[in-house]
């Protein structure tokens, strides 16, 4: 997706969209990346559990 947004230097709202979507699957990459973390220090129930309790 960073090369399609390069690409686009004549496009600046389509290059403005495509990084606002990068940015956002960065960050949703992420935050899968941290309750992962947490699922594997609780165990899934657990981790369900304090889910609910959010």
């Amino acid at each position: 997706m960073n090369k399609l947004a390069c690409s686009l230097a004549d496009d600046a709202v389509t290059r403005k969209m495509v990084e606002e979507f990068v940015a956002g699957e960065e960050e949703h990459c992420g935050w899968v990346a941290q309750h992962l973390g947490i699922i594997e220090k609780l165990g899934y129930d657990n981790y369900l559990l304090e889910m609910m309790d959010i």
